[in-house]
């Protein structure tokens, strides 16, 4: 999946082509641990700098829905749709300015864009509803933790690794989440 992480690097490697995307973008491509290196390598790599732009923003399989941020606002202003969504991903990433402007947006989603919990609430369920699914799973929002964060009754699991250096116990962090069938009941 495309995050916000994965979308300034796009962002950043197509500055390296040429492709002005913003003119923060070096310095919040390094603020955010991007490594100019790889992003360069990257920008020469057509079949590996195509591969990543087309990483979808969002994913269903069976009745469980992976996407990366804790956000229904910022997904369903990208589209009505997973197809539509994914859609307008692939669209803006095939620029530098339209891979910024994800990164951007995307950065500040988190906690379901919670103005209230009564709103949070109607947010999710109707979320979860129009996309049919009975379970989502995120990163995004670190927390402190060695095993996936589930609440809102089980329907969400926060799989974001806590991967930087101030948030993991050990270098060996990360999690595999395997979904099975009689998860999905």
């Amino acid at each position: 999946l495309c995050g916000n992480h994965d979308a300034i690097f796009i962002a950043q490697a197509s500055q390296f082509r040429g492709d002005l995307a913003d003119r923060y973008c070096y310095e919040l491509f390094e603020y955010n641990g991007g490594f100019f290196k790889e992003a360069k390598f990257v920008s020469e790599n057509e079949e590996m700098f195509t591969w990543m732009q087309k990483r979808p923003l969002i994913f269903k399989f069976e009745e469980n829905l992976f996407q990366h941020a804790d956000s229904c606002v910022f997904y369903n202003s990208m589209g009505n749709t997973i197809d539509e969504i994914n859609e307008k991903g692939f669209e803006l990433m095939l620029s530098g300015a339209g891979a910024f402007d994800i990164f951007y947006r995307m950065t500040d989603c988190r906690y379901w864009d919670a103005v209230s919990e009564q709103l949070k609430t109607y947010r999710i369920d109707e979320y979860m509803e129009k996309h049919n699914v009975k379970r989502i799973f995120h990163g995004h929002t670190r927390f402190i933790g060695d095993e996936p964060q589930i609440y809102y009754d089980g329907k969400i699991i926060n799989v974001d690794g806590s991967l930087s250096n101030g948030y993991r116990k050990t270098h060996n962090r990360g999690f595999v989440v395997e979904v099975h069938n009689a998860f999905t009941s």
